[in-house]
């Protein structure tokens, strides 16, 4: 019975909620991009599950030579950083969603509700780069 119940939620989860991969970006590295059509208004991370964030001072993290430059690099690429605090998901970093993948743009297609909870400004076509505004999140940070 579980298992049956567990085939019926992935089966959903594979109809409903998949729009998007990481692939090949024309803009920057790799990025997300539509694998189908995004409705306007649509969430395209759907059963991603929403974290608890904790902070901690930036200076205690980026300036700390105890955490290896590659992970200080990927913290500041990956996190939200507001008034010298980082916002880290309970998860670990490891365990980052396609949504952090996203390349930045003043033309951004996607928008937040609460900076977690993602919706397509535009019906978004298959093919196209699911870009967000950075600034939306952090601060700059040098």
């Amino acid at each position: 019975m579980q298992k049956d119940l567990l085939k019926n939620n992935t089966l959903q989860d594979l109809e409903k909620n998949i729009y998007c991969r990481i692939a090949r970006s024309k803009i920057s590295g790799v990025g997300v991009l539509a694998i189908r059509d995004i409705p306007k208004g649509e969430n395209p991370f759907g059963g991603v599950p929403k974290n608890k964030y904790i902070t901690i001072d930036a200076d205690k993290v980026l300036r700390n030579p105890k955490i290896h430059p590659g992970v200080v690099r990927m913290a500041k690429d990956f996190y939200s950083i507001r008034d010298n605090k980082i916002y880290f998901p309970d998860s670990s970093l490891n365990a980052i969603n396609i949504s952090f993948f996203m390349n930045t743009s003043k033309n951004a297609n996607i928008g937040t509700r609460d900076g977690e909870t993602f919706f397509a400004k535009k019906k978004i076509k298959k093919g196209e780069e699911l870009l967000v505004d950075y600034d939306l999140f952090s601060d700059k940070w040098e």
